[in-house]
């Protein structure tokens, strides 16, 4: 019996950890780490944004369904829109009611409204924080707070809704708009999406 038990320990120690690695689940990262993986990856004028203090400001998922983690950051990029392209980022327009819904767009003709945006880093069995990430993606949008959708999980319409309802491929974000609207933030597949749910003032 003592035997059995043995193995079903080593089992979960073993076993779970790289589980849980693999599917981003929720764990705390220390601040410097999240912060020097942002300036690497984004430039040193993106500021991790982490002063709301009974709200997350970060999330991890495995959003493009690879199985690896990623990590998505809530950061005030004002001061480096202009840098974002020589840092390999792409900079994508997440608004689920433009034309330019999941295309990747110039970062300063995006109009400033001095909100926060998300850094969406795609990490590799190295991990997110690794050197050279699978991918850097950058959307902006004016919200209150995010959370995670696990894949799989029911996307619920409602009076904002449009089109057909998104099967996203990985994870995906749920954002409190400040207009009192919710919106998805999606992998398709190819790039990241907005899918409206509920229209705010």
């Amino acid at each position: 019996m003592k035997l059995i038990s043995t193995i079903i320990l080593l089992v979960a120690v073993l076993i779970v950890p790289t589980y849980a690695q693999k599917r981003g689940a929720a764990a705390s990262v220390p601040l410097e780490q999240i912060e020097a993986a942002v300036r690497k990856g984004f430039g040193s004028k993106v500021r991790v944004d982490a002063h709301l203090s009974n709200k997350p400001f970060y999330l991890l998922g495995d959003f493009n369904g690879d199985g690896f983690s990623d990590i998505a950051v809530l950061v005030n990029l004002e001061e480096a829109r202009a840098d974002l392209k020589s840092y390999g980022v792409r900079y994508i327009d997440i608004d689920p009611y433009s034309r330019q819904n999941g295309l990747q767009i110039d970062p300063l003709s995006h109009a400033s409204s001095y909100c926060l945006g998300i850094a969406i880093i795609h990490g590799t069995s190295a991990g997110w924080a690794a050197a050279n990430p699978a991918r850097k993606t950058m959307v902006y949008e004016c919200f209150s707070s995010f959370r995670l959708i696990r894949k799989g999980q029911r996307i619920r319409r409602g009076g904002g809704s449009q089109g057909r309802t998104p099967v996203p491929k990985g994870d995906s974000i749920l954002l409190d708009l400040e207009t009192g609207g919710t919106a998805l933030i999606y992998w398709n597949g190819k790039t990241y999406r907005g899918f409206g749910i509920r229209i705010g003032d």
